[in-house]
């Protein structure tokens, strides 16, 4: 066989970041969207849309994800090969990872994916399957070989007229003959032929368009888009039987053929026989099957909402539902942390707020973090209310929630369960007024703040289409409406997230208007101003933050400003104008995140700023922005998309979770929320042992504390004032050279100097 190598693979051991960045990252990631389920010696391998887990006899599970090295690109299909012990996860853009279960190591493939001759759109991966010492890739182009103990390509054919590409579904060996299903029918060439790279050597020998191919008891069976299973006995095709839906997945395991439709599991035996015919569980009426295999006479079916549900072939009464803990779904919309628990809901819209632009209205529950373990309310207990799209927490109330849905309106937790859901059919300052929409019945809750008499706000979009565009729900129960109608000069507006400020003027982006204030007190000279177009980089402000010195971070869509003086805001001889950040770049000035389109930003106990964008990943800067702090990356991070939806702090740990398109995941920040007193003052590491490469962090802090380290002789070595509870020492001089080994002293006081500690640290080098 010739051997024709490609380009150079990419060798990745775990990742092709840092190691020591990896161990600051947590995944949590869904396993309830089976993609495809491979058996190895004494273990199941379960690959979700973007991680995979085992499952082995003893029923332990493990999970791996991108913090252990994987790309969190979406998975198509897997292979686990025995003989080498390794798992091959196919992916949707061509690319493909060889996991080695030994050293726990990731190969990143990328051959395929950077193929410049095939057209991006065609590289997806269908079907592995092993023969010699070679996987055979399906893809949408052809088919590639791959050699899994040298971990390096062969082939590739292009087996269509001429040497067009074709689909290829999946192929198959048997009796020397390799076939392919493909969407031009099915082709076939003798496996040894050492010309296969020659198109003529291929031949189509039944036209049509093929979905699956598998061989069984020295058959062909075929299954195609017309839902007719085929076998083929290297002579003469027979149509076996028309299932009642489309085949998604064959596979042959331990005696029986399983085949798997959307709503069925069938399962054969060696004579075509059906043994057994699943649609559903007592535990499970509503299941939606992606895969199965049998196991002796375990059968393991892969569902989109369940993971695996395991029984056996000979008591179907018997179920188990088998997935790591997990969220609900992968693409988290926004999340909300409270001091126990993780909010996420998993709501969408489009870049015009549009929720139905996305493929309609989704109808997911909402999945909440509680001590480890992931809790579901179900979307019927959650008054079946669609595209979940905001979360608020009550401040002085964590049980109390109020959750923003973007067609249903507003729905009401306490005691972290629903218990009401607000619309136009029971509160008329929420009610859609449109006489042209037929039912009337599309509210459209944005983004909601309390304020800090307890007083709940939120927007309501289109703001042609409702009576009120920003409500209120005083701490009575009571509802009032504001009509912004006056400074919103487009229809269809979507609203973006809302804050409030110390002198209660309230905030809020709007998508085709810009930066919208309000103030209640403000009546006689107009409760709500607007800055548009004139003062921001774009009029469609996706985000909002005050930071800890009362500055106004506006994110948009074409880039970031910031309003020094939010006080002045209504004063209309003195209207403040939004700034860029100007920083130095190679020694040329350039506009801080220019053009990026900003989704979030969100500011730590330490005034440092995280900045969330549509395809740069995540951006940490300096309280003022001048300084780049991180940025963090699919290529350089466990990030699974450079599209992120949403940020949270965790102000009393500083952990910071991220939600993206793609898993959620959070980085072990060390920026607290400042402490009351200096009571709980405390350093780490401490000790401070030989070969640490990281920063002394010292939490437990109060706003503006004074902070002073000496040696033991009283030498003063590092001083700052933290701007929230913690700071960060690089353990050096005021940064000249590295401290040597001894004790150090760390000293601390307060702003008004009524208060004070001392800590010390021993640092060993």
């Amino acid at each position: 066989m010739t051997k024709k190598m490609l380009i150079a693979l990419l060798w990745v051991p775990f990742a092709c970041f840092a190691q020591n960045e990896t161990e600051n990252w947590t995944g949590y990631y869904s396993y309830n969207n089976i993609k495809d389920i491979s058996s190895g010696d004494q273990m199941i391998y379960a690959s979700a849309e973007n991680a995979f887990f085992t499952y082995n006899e003893l029923g332990e599970l493990s999970k791996i994800s991108s913090v252990n090295g994987l790309s969190g690109k979406t998975i198509t299909t897997s292979l686990f090969d025995i003989e080498t012990n390794r798992l091959v996860l196919g992916h949707e853009d061509g690319s493909f990872q060889v996991y080695t279960e030994d050293t726990q190591d990731v190969l990143q493939v990328v051959d395929i994916l950077e193929k410049v001759t095939i057209s991006p759109g065609v590289k997806k991966i269908n079907h592995f399957l092993r023969y010699g010492d070679f996987i055979y890739i399906a893809s949408d182009f052809g088919i590639s070989l791959y050699d899994i103990n040298e971990l390096e390509f062969d082939d590739t054919y292009f087996i269509g007229e001429n040497g067009a590409q074709v689909q290829v579904r999946q192929t198959a060996i048997t009796n020397d003959f390799i076939y392919a299903a493909t969407n031009d029918g099915l082709y076939a060439a003798p496996v040894m032929n050492d010309d296969l790279i020659d198109f003529d050597q291929w031949q189509r020998i039944r036209v049509g368009d093929y979905t699956t191919v598998t061989t069984f008891n020295g058959l062909v069976y075929l299954g195609d888009t017309s839902r007719q299973i085929v076998s083929f006995d290297g002579t003469t095709f027979s149509v076996l039987t028309q299932l009642p839906r489309q085949i998604l997945d064959v596979e042959v395991s331990d005696g029986f053929l399983v085949l798997t439709t959307d709503d069925q599991v069938y399962v054969y035996d060696a004579d075509f026989q059906e043994v057994l015919n699943i649609d559903s569980f007592i535990e499970y009426p509503e299941v939606t099957f992606t895969t199965a295999i049998s196991v002796g006479n375990d059968l393991f079916l892969g569902t989109t909402e369940f993971g695996i549900l395991k029984t056996s072939i000979l008591n179907t009464a018997m179920v188990e539902e088998i997935h790591p803990s997990g969220p609900l779904r992968n693409n988290g919309f926004a999340i909300k942390k409270a001091t126990q628990r993780l909010w996420a809901v998993f709501g969408q819209y489009n870049l015009f707020y549009n929720p139905f632009a996305l493929g309609g209205l989704n109808e997911f529950g909402i999945s909440i973090l509680n001590e480890g373990i992931w809790e579901t309310i179900p979307f019927a207990d959650a008054f079946n209310a669609r595209v979940l799209s905001s979360i608020s927490i009550d401040p002085n109330d964590e049980t109390h929630l109020y959750i923003g849905s973007y067609h249903e309106g507003l729905l009401e937790l306490q005691d972290n369960t629903p218990a009401a859901l607000f619309n136009g059919m029971n509160t008329p300052e929420i009610e859609d007024t449109d006489p042209n929409n037929d039912n009337n019945m599309d509210y459209r809750v944005g983004d909601g703040v309390f304020a800090d008499n307890g007083d709940y706000w939120f927007t309501v979009s289109q703001a042609h289409r409702v009576r009120y565009d920003l409500v209120v729900r005083r701490t009575d129960g009571s509802f009032r409406g504001f009509d912004a109608d006056d400074v919103l000069i487009e229809s269809n507006n979507g609203c973006s997230n809302i804050i409030t400020t110390s002198n209660n003027t309230l905030f809020f982006g709007a998508e085709a208007n810009g930066l919208v204030g309000f103030n209640e007190g403000n009546a006689e000279a107009g409760r709500f101003r607007i800055i548009g177009e004139e003062g921001l980089p774009d009029v469609n402000v996706r985000t909002l933050a005050l930071d800890n010195n009362g500055r106004l971070w506006i994110g948009t869509s074409a880039g970031l400003r910031v309003l020094f003086n939010t006080a002045n805001f209504f004063d209309p001889e003195n209207l403040p104008e939004p700034q860029p950040i100007i920083i130095l770049d190679d020694g040329e000035a350039s506009e801080l995140l220019f053009q990026q389109f900003i989704t979030d930003i969100e500011v730590d106990g330490s005034n440092n700023k995280w900045v969330g964008t549509v395809d740069s990943g995540i951006f940490y800067f300096s309280p003022d922005g001048q300084e780049t702090i991180h940025q963090f990356t699919e290529d350089n991070s466990p990030l699974p998309s450079n599209n992120i939806n949403d940020i949270e702090i965790d102000g009393l740990t500083g952990e910071v979770f991220i939600a993206t398109n793609r898993g959620m995941l959070s980085f072990s920040g060390t920026a607290t929320d400042p402490s009351d007193d200096l009571s709980e003052v405390y350093a780490y590491p401490n000790p401070v042992r030989p070969g640490f490469a990281g920063n002394l962090t010292i939490a437990g802090l109060t706003s503006r504390a004074n902070v002073k380290i000496t040696d033991i002789e009283g030498n003063l070595v590092f001083e700052t004032t933290s701007e929230g509870g913690s700071i960060e020492w690089d353990l050096t001089a005021f940064g000249r050279h590295r401290v040597a080994s001894g004790v150090y002293l760390v000293l601390v006081s307060s702003q008004d100097g009524e208060d004070s500690t001392i800590k010390k640290v021993m640092v060993v080098r």
